[in-house]
């Protein structure tokens, strides 16, 4: 290195653990950064820059186009993460409207069992009703037999 190797290797290695920090925060390669800050470092000694302004305005450009990239990257994950997020809430509501109509089907479902159960029920009672008629209608039956039966037997057949 030249003359200027104390400023430009703080230089860089300031830039390098802002590029660093940068780089874990929004899962920039690490290695395309050092490039980025190894090519810098080489033009400001190519170019014998000694100006603090100069080397701040370098700096400011080199962190924004790093700036740049690191939202580019936030930019996309996070409108995939959106985007993910999105579809996620989609299907939450899709799944919510059919737990719910089937919620509405089971409600619908249990009343007409209940309104069959209790229809059942009174079939039951109307079935017990015409065995206990049709049980009397036999009894009658028989005793009117019963009864022609002795009548033929006392007084010989009626026709």
């Amino acid at each position: 290195m030249s003359s200027h190797d104390g400023p430009v290797t703080i230089l860089y290695l300031d830039i390098d653990d802002e590029d660093l920090a940068v780089g874990r925060n929004t899962g920039t390669q690490q290695d395309s950064g050092d490039a980025d800050m190894r090519e810098l470092a080489t033009r400001m000694l190519n170019m014998n820059i000694v100006g603090k302004s100069v080397e701040y305005y370098m700096i400011a450009d080199l962190l924004k186009k790093n700036e740049d990239l690191a939202r580019g990257t936030n930019n996309g994950e996070l409108e995939r993460l959106r985007t993910e997020l999105a579809a996620e809430r989609e299907r939450a509501l899709r799944a919510e409207e059919e737990a719910s109509e089937l919620a509405e089907e089971l409600r619908v479902k249990e009343d007409d069992a209940v309104w069959a159960s209790d229809r059942i029920a009174e079939l039951e009672v109307l079935s017990d009703r015409h065995r206990e008629n049709i049980n009397g209608l036999q009894r009658s039956l028989e005793n009117k037999k019963a009864l022609i039966n002795d009548y033929e037997d006392r007084y010989g057949y009626i026709w």
